[in-house]
């Protein structure tokens, strides 16, 4: 059976959370927790759903602020990040603030683990496939479901372009190369679930974001 998707936009910036559910199993992850979430406990409790990861596409505050939460919620599930992104998680009670966001009080200093470039992350009987794409951040990666055609690209590639790339990591010459690594594995033929905003066929996307680098 293919990954069902939900998105529930969490905290002050209304980043996407997503919960992808393998339906064979009702194995799930949640992938950007960026705020606690009452809404999403519900919808998981209801369903029965067994969260076995926390997956992280960057480190940013507006992304991972409800981990705590989360994992006080689903303790064995294994929350990742890549490595890259160690730097930006330890300095997110500074960056939060210029935003005027505050830390949370449960906020996890430091991830369960990492994954790498191409690693496959396994959710029942279906298969996430790690695409590393930095720019926004140094180690922002895009997860993938090959079988699908369908991929949740963070702050990488979004509906109406890109990322920003001068915050503290950002790089837009990584960003112009990640675009060009998506256009070719993606092709036209992906639905994109980026970390703010809605949906997008992966073609025009990829067109838009072209025009911004």
């Amino acid at each position: 059976m293919p990954l069902e998707i939900h998105k529930f936009p969490t905290g002050e910036m209304q980043a996407n959370c997503f919960l992808l559910v393998d339906l064979s199993t009702n194995s799930a992850v949640l992938v950007d927790p960026g705020d606690r979430s009452e809404k999403i406990q519900n919808f998981i409790s209801t369903y029965d759903f067994k969260v076995t990861h926390i997956l992280l596409t960057h480190a940013h505050f507006d992304h991972i602020f409800g981990c705590g939460f989360f994992k006080s919620l689903f303790p064995s599930a294994k929350l990742l990040v890549h490595p890259n992104e160690i730097p930006i998680w330890t300095a997110n009670n500074e960056f939060a603030l210029k935003f005027g966001v505050k830390t949370p009080e449960d906020y996890i200093t430091q991830p369960d683990g990492t994954f790498i470039d191409g690693e496959i992350i396994q959710i029942g009987q279906s298969n996430l496939e790690v695409v590393l794409t930095p720019g926004h951040t140094p180690g922002s990666v895009c997860f993938l479901d090959k079988e699908e055609k369908i991929a949740v690209t963070g702050d990488t590639l979004c509906g109406q372009g890109i990322g920003r790339t001068d915050f503290p990591g950002g790089n837009a010459q990584q960003m112009r190369d990640s675009i060009t690594k998506l256009k070719n594995i993606l092709e036209n033929e992906y639905v994109i679930y980026p970390g703010h905003g809605g949906s997008a066929r992966s073609g025009r996307a990829v067109r838009v974001a072209e025009k911004m680098i």
